[in-house]
């Protein structure tokens, strides 16, 4: 998938599109990361539901200059312009101590049209939904789309070492 051409709507959000072992269909993962060691596929192992879910692996190592390896998925925005929205994931996590995963959600302008006025994102929440469960947990974060919102972005991100699966990602209007 190419970043600045997003979905019209969420798609292949079980990862039941894809065979173990395949990047899930219309989610990004960027190859520099896997140039990284990092793996970002589809697996059968222990899904929440269904035959399959995504994984995000990177093993124990130091490597320099990267940023946190995340699997994501680009849409429109304007079906929930106005709206306030919930987006679910179902997610678990194999980590080393000091590592952490985490969920994010950014709500965006046009990153084309709207970068030369200095627009911050209209909805960011970091890293503040991290994913501390070793078993399949339900993790929501709210936000409420604004009119000039274009993209929203959500997905799972690794910093430093372990294994993060997602499952059955939804995103509700709920307003």
């Amino acid at each position: 998938m190419v970043v600045n051409q997003q979905l019209s709507v969420p798609l292949n959000t079980g990862f039941e599109d894809n065979k173990s072992g395949e990047a899930p269909d219309n989610w990004v993962t960027w190859s520099k990361f896997q140039r990284l060691g990092v793996e970002m596929i589809v697996s059968d192992e222990n899904p929440y539901s269904g035959n399959h879910s995504a994984m995000l692996k990177r093993e124990e190592g130091l490597k320099y200059g990267e940023f946190a390896p995340n699997i994501r998925q680009y849409i429109d925005a304007k079906l929930y312009r106005g709206k306030k929205i919930t987006l679910r994931v179902a997610s678990r996590a194999q980590l080393m101590e000091s590592n952490f995963a985490f969920l994010r959600m950014s709500i965006d302008p046009d990153p084309l049209n709207d970068a030369h006025e200095g627009l911050p994102p209209l909805y960011d929440n970091l890293d503040s939904c991290r994913i501390d469960s070793k078993d399949w947990k339900i993790y929501e974060v709210e936000a409420q789309v604004d009119e000039r919102a274009e993209i929203i972005n959500y997905g799972i991100y690794l910093r430093d070492f372990g294994s993060v699966w997602m499952d059955d990602v939804t995103i509700e209007i709920i307003e």
